[in-house]
């Protein structure tokens, strides 16, 4: 069935089988679609704000780009559903069921999970926040990276295959996230410039209100460095700021090591990734208070 860009707004289609329909881009703002049976559908970029979806069956749906803002999905089956880009912000997903589901870049700000089976689904760069509900949520495990090259989900969590999350340790998990930064670099670090920038952030901010959490080193030879941030803080602005003193701090930096050393952009780049040893640096910077 296709309903391409049809305008349902306000329409009642309880119980109705739309499985494997493509109503994508359609309007259903305020439309009743409980108990709807829409398995496989494709509903990309529809906007289903507001509209009525409990006991729905939305499972393997692609609801990519969807806006489901102060959706009803109580108790609403959305395993293995693509939620990509999806906004769910305040969305009410009590016992929904999002196994195995793709919520990457999922926005659900002040999203109501409590109850959610979340085991098997993959949540890379999701957006949550303080009020983002995650009571008595049900979670055997998750992942936090999906592969499109292997077209698979990655990093699960707990990292042991053996091992699955305790009760109550996903929402540990993920609140523990909502107050913390992670800074990404990619082409190795040079260190003097993140702690000449990161000196500058704590500043603005407090130094106790801003510290490091961990440093971690991938096996790209890339680098991860989680901030803890405060709670009421904007994380994007911090994000934000961090990179670009960063980015500031290294420019100024290599044009005095271009001056000392008259070395290429690309000797520099070489030299500051084989110089990037996380031990070395930690051990350098132990007995430093900004650390």
């Amino acid at each position: 069935m296709k309903l391409s860009k049809t305008d349902l707004c306000g329409c009642y289609l309880g119980r109705a089988n739309l499985s494997g329909a493509n109503p994508s881009l359609a309007e259903f703002r305020n439309a009743d679609l409980s108990q709807a049976d829409l398995r496989g559908a494709d509903l990309s970029w529809a906007d289903l704000s507001k509209a009525d979806l409990s006991l729905a069956n939305l499972s393997k749906a692609d609801l990519s780009g969807a806006n489901f803002h102060k959706a009803d999905l109580t108790k609403t089956d959305l395993s293995g559903a693509d939620l990509s880009g999806t906004d769910l912000s305040e969305a009410n997903l009590t016992k929904a069921d999002l196994r195995e589901a793709y919520l990457i870049r999922t926005q659900a700000l002040d999203c109501n999970f409590t109850e959610v089976i979340f085991t098997g689904a993959c949540l890379e760069d999701w957006k949550i926040n303080q009020g983002t509900k995650l009571k008595h949520v049900i979670c055997e495990y998750a992942y936090l990276k999906y592969d499109y090259t292997q077209d698979k989900f990655i990093e699960r969590r707990p990292k042991n295959e053996t091992q699955n999350f305790a009760p109550g340790e996903f929402t540990c998990l993920f609140q523990k996230a909502l107050e913390t930064v992670d800074l990404t670099f990619s082409n190795g670090i040079d260190w003097k410039a993140f702690l000449l920038s990161f000196q500058q952030l704590r500043e603005e901010y407090g130094e106790e209100y801003l510290s490091i959490q961990a440093i971690e080193k991938k096996s790209s030879g890339s680098f991860l460095i989680r901030l803890e941030v405060p709670l009421d803080a904007s994380k994007a602005e911090i994000e934000r700021q961090a990179k670009t003193l960063y980015d500031t701090k290294l420019s100024t930096l290599e044009g005095i090591y271009r001056a000392e050393l008259k070395a290429s952009h690309d000797q520099l780049a070489s030299s500051r990734q084989r110089s990037a040893n996380l031990w070395e640096i930690v051990k350098q910077q132990a007995n430093k208070p900004i650390i």
